[in-house]
């Protein structure tokens, strides 16, 4: 069985051209391609050349008109965003709480620095840091903090300055009760990390941004970034920026395909299902079955929790739930496979 995060990635690789992917928690739909830009040759000509920030100035205000967000960073997804956290807090040598679980790369970046790893947003664990870096909603759990909780711990603890990574945030239909990103900048210890790769399934143009106040922004700004946003990555999220209604249909139905989902595992025996926010479903086995091998056979490639570092389901896959009707009917198939293998194996 893989043990970390790497070693997962190269034990699915294998099967990446025989099984579908249900592991990235990016949402896929066949009618994204429906509502992208027609780009022109000359016009992508014209992106591909530029190599300045001048467009950042309109992907900015289409934020800010959308978000209500105005202090913005740009990275390279928000992974970028993170590799520039831990620039920034190793070189302050701040005192660094990790909440987990928590996406492999946020400790990746550390490298050899000292940090404290934390089971929870529990006050007796903030004492004596200096900075915080959870998710939420948190991927590998499902769960969502909500918003007042979080600003009642950063009211309690102004020294403290609380990282958020809101990656998969977009994802959750009732996300301005959970989010905080159009509050950062108005705030001394928030710093909130975005991303559009998920919702909007944009992961291969990498587009991550990040909200905090002025001094926050100015740091991130002065580390700069791994890799900038090309040009035409930023004009087609200004253009998709602009279809809000379609992705709140998106997002009925990822909700919809996940109560089918969650519904068709409940009625297999030896099955637990967990609860979630997001657009994933979690569940194991009640007996010593490994249904990460056997969806893996079947032709569905989960994420095995027991590689993520602090998992708090032991045991446990998890699946995401795509809007798109040709992955969710072939999940639904496959799913009806693996009740077999349940009965087989007598569970």
């Amino acid at each position: 069985m893989a043990k970390t995060a790497h070693d997962y990635l190269k034990s699915v690789a294998k099967y990446e051209k025989t099984a579908k992917d249900y592991c990235t928690s990016s949402n896929f739909d066949e009618s994204y391609a429906n509502i992208f830009p027609v780009i022109s040759k000359k016009k992508l000509w014209d992106l591909s050349t530029e190599y300045d920030k001048t467009r950042y100035k309109s992907l900015k205000k289409a934020i800010r008109t959308r978000f209500g967000a105005k202090n913005i960073v740009f990275g390279s997804g928000t992974e970028d965003l993170i590799v520039r956290w831990g620039k920034l807090v190793t070189s302050k040598q701040q005192r660094v709480g990790i909440i987990l679980p928590i996406f492999y790369r946020v400790i990746e970046c550390l490298g050899t620095y000292d940090f404290k790893k934390i089971n929870g947003l529990v006050q007796s664990d903030l004492n004596g840091l200096d900075a915080i870096f959870l998710s939420n909603p948190n991927p590998l759990t499902g769960k969502v903090i909500n918003r007042d909780e979080i600003l009642s711990f950063s009211e309690r603890n102004p020294d403290i300055t609380f990282y958020i990574d809101e990656a998969s945030m977009f994802l959750l239909k009732s996300s301005n009760k959970y989010s905080l990103l159009n509050e950062a900048e108005n705030r001394n210890n928030i710093t909130v990390l975005s991303s559009f790769s998920k919702l909007y399934g944009l992961s291969g143009e990498r587009v991550g941004m990040l909200s905090s106040n002025s001094k926050t922004v100015m740091e991130f700004e002065n580390i700069g970034p791994t890799y900038p946003v090309s040009a035409t990555a930023s004009y087609i999220l200004e253009y998709l920026l602009n279809f809000d209604s379609f992705f709140h249909q998106i997002l009925q139905v990822i909700e919809n395909n996940k109560n089918e989902v969650e519904t068709k595992l409940r009625t297999m025996a030896g099955l637990k299902v967990f609860p979630s926010a997001t657009n994933c479903v979690f569940f194991k086995s009640n007996k010593e079955l490994d249904l990460f091998k056997h969806l893996l056979e079947l032709g569905v490639i989960s994420l095995n929790l027991d590689t993520q570092d602090g998992n708090k389901l032991p045991g446990a896959i998890r699946i995401t739930i795509h809007s798109s009707p040709t992955k969710h009917k072939y999940l639904l198939d496959k799913l009806g496979s693996l009740r077999g293998k349940l009965d087989f194996n007598k569970v």
